[in-house]
């Protein structure tokens, strides 16, 4: 069912706050509006947030728009809101309920009674449902549907599905903030789950892979399985600290050392290169620069390698059948250029791709998983409900 009314979303980064609007046309997502306000260095770390009236300010600045023909399509006062995948776990549930239709008929509310099943479940470890993905419907006749079946006669309704769950603090605090800023919130999603859905959406990427986002303070990796979340891991290190990094090494304060390394990225080239002046009248070796990029980024490799193994070891066994799978870069800093030379360890033998999204004014790749949320816009979803009902015995997705 394509999405035709404008759907805003707000995602709380580590260095900004950001505001999109925007519509799914066939599954491609269209920017409408887009907004972003920067955060002050700590205000959001390692997905926590430390300093709540910076950011609730943020989000204020980030939602208010001034352009009078843009606010009569977007309404900024009830938006979605995309989390960070801390401590983030998914796991899978299957239920079916009889058809309420005397004549079989399948109806909506047998749809949202069988996902009422789902959502009653209690998840694991105390954690808070945030959004119900079904995989497929299927009748008592053994037919099965990616889309819920309206319409179809069957005396019974199955559903096999994802519940995606994160911690209830985490859910609580960032939904929080949009309610002291005077916003309601609609649907939740996690942003990983987001950006699976924007390489979903193009036919010419693999649905199996591991995805790698490059975040401003923190980097997360997670396992995705017939383009869905299967696993993933987080740890605290990113963009700010190659940022920190430089500066230390050459001298610079943190704003000249991100200019020189979004402007120039790494170049292993010996060839003589031209210095570079800074606004403060500075001037800086492009050699020194590169060199001052590799220092960090042996850390950060190891990190994403270790990263990628602790998952095959948890999915892949001592078969290691997961050591062919591609890996798909997104992420502000996945734009740098040369960042293929500086990660060896982590691209060894495997096919990479550094995803750059394909919406027009929106190529950025810190902007994947907003993207990804409007286009999965157009699919069937299903939010948990606002009091975060819990979800019993649901079994771990298989490791086969």
């Amino acid at each position: 069912m394509e999405s035709t009314r404008a759907i805003s979303l707000v995602e709380i980064g580590e260095s900004e706050v950001r505001f999109l609007a925007g519509i799914s046309l066939q599954g491609v997502p269209e920017v409408l509006f887009l907004k972003r306000v920067p955060l002050s260095k700590g205000a959001v770390k390692e997905g926590l947030v430390k300093d709540r009236p910076a950011v609730v300010e943020a989000i204020k600045k980030a939602t208010s728009i001034e352009d009078e023909a843009v606010a009569r399509k977007v309404d900024s006062s009830i938006t979605s809101l995309l989390l960070p995948p801390v401590g983030f776990k998914i796991y899978s549930c299957e239920k079916n309920t009889t058809v309420v239709a005397a004549n079989n008929m399948i109806d909506r509310v047998d749809v949202s009674n069988v996902l009422s099943l789902v959502n009653k479940e209690k998840v694991p470890n105390g954690n808070d449902v945030v959004e119900i993905v079904p995989e497929v419907f299927y009748l008592e006749d053994g037919r099965m549907f990616a889309a819920p079946p309206i319409g179809s006669k069957s005396a019974h309704l199955g559903v096999r599905a994802q519940v995606h769950t994160l911690p209830g603090e985490v859910v609580h605090a960032y939904r929080s903030l949009l309610e002291e800023a005077g916003i309601r919130t609609s649907r939740l999603s996690v942003s990983t789950a987001a950006v699976s859905n924007l390489v979903k959406s193009y036919r010419d990427l693999p649905q199996a892979y591991f995805l790698i986002d490059l975040g401003a303070g923190t980097t997360k990796v997670a396992l995705i399985g017939n383009g869905e979340p299967v696993s993933s891991v987080l740890f605290p290190y990113g963009g700010k600290d190659i940022d920190d990094a430089v500066a230390s090494t050459l001298g610079l304060d943190t704003r000249s050392a991100r200019y020189l390394k979004e402007r120039y990225g790494y170049r292993s080239s010996k060839r003589r290169e031209a210095d570079v002046t800074l606004d403060n009248g500075a001037s800086v070796k492009l050699e020194d620069v590169y060199e001052a990029l590799k220092v960090p980024f042996l850390s950060y490799d190891k990190y994403i390698s270790n990263s990628i193994l602790t998952i095959e070891r948890d999915y892949g066994g001592s078969s290691g059948r997961l050591g062919s799978l591609p890996l798909i870069f997104v992420g502000g800093l996945s734009a740098l250029n040369g960042i293929g030379e500086l990660l060896p360890k982590t691209l060894s033998g495997r096919k990479s791709v550094f995803l750059v999204p394909r919406s027009i004014g929106a190529r950025d790749p810190s902007l994947a998983a907003m993207l990804g949320f409007i286009a999965s816009e157009a699919a069937y979803r299903n939010a948990a409900e606002e009091e975060g009902v819990g979800v019993g015995s649901l079994s771990r997705l298989s490791r086969s």
